[in-house]
């Protein structure tokens, strides 16, 4: 902290983003994103910036937070629109909200699941083909 002519200063550490788990999930969002990274700081301004959408971030500890992803910029009318390429999007980190993390090199990506197929969780590899009889509304892949 630094004082100069009553104005109390704050200096932190520039944080950095390590690495992130997962790395895809479905294009309706709702993911959890475990970010690893240093110099994370409690506040109420902690966010997550995923592509152009800034969404806020929990706190676990100095070097770990979670994200939650929002729907894929494409947004779920693409799926309505057979839309059959993959959208990534880099995750950056702010304790600020607004100085975000400058090195672009994590990204998550949205995946649009094939017809007739359901991922039961939010685990990247696990997509199970769906149980016959049952009726799974297009954007709704997850259960």
């Amino acid at each position: 902290q630094d004082f100069i002519g009553g104005i109390n200063f704050l200096y932190q550490n520039d944080l950095k983003v390590l690495g992130i788990s997962a790395t895809q999930g479905p294009i309706t969002g709702g993911t959890p994103i475990f970010v690893r990274g240093q110099s994370f700081v409690n506040s109420t301004a902690f966010k997550c910036r995923i592509g152009l959408h800034v969404v806020t971030a929990t706190l676990l500890s100095s070097n770990l937070a979670l994200c939650f992803s929002p729907p894929s910029r494409k947004g779920v009318q693409s799926v309505i629109n057979d839309w059959n390429e993959s959208d990534s999007q880099y995750i950056e980190m702010s304790n600020n909200g607004v100085d975000f993390s400058s090195k672009k090199q994590h990204t998550f990506t949205y995946k649009k699941l094939s017809p007739g197929k359901y991922q039961p969780g939010f685990e990247d590899i696990l997509i199970l083909d769906s149980p016959k009889g049952s009726f799974v509304p297009v954007g709704e892949h997850q259960n």
